[in-house]
């Protein structure tokens, strides 16, 4: 992958080609899995740590909904320095 002056990262998926694209988007999946991703990530180097939370919210009408949460932490690799 590279990196952009942004500081956003591009990651190259290695195990979807573009039939598997197709067929995400034909089931109406807008984005890649979250595992696949991280996977990627890994492969490249970088470290990955997930945390999953639950989030109550109450509602107007006085139901509560629970809003899962995911939070991850991606940290460059490190780089020898000479």
């Amino acid at each position: 992958g590279s990196e952009d002056p942004a500081g956003r990262f591009e990651v190259h998926v290695r195990d979807l080609d573009e039939r598997g694209l197709d067929e995400l988007l034909a089931r109406g999946q807008s984005s890649l899995p979250v595992d696949l991703v991280v996977d990627e990530l890994e492969l490249e180097g970088w470290t990955v740590t997930r945390q999953r939370r639950f989030l109550p919210v109450d509602l107007s009408d006085g139901r509560r909904m629970i809003v899962p949460i995911e939070q991850f932490d991606i940290q460059r690799p490190e780089v020898a320095k000479f």
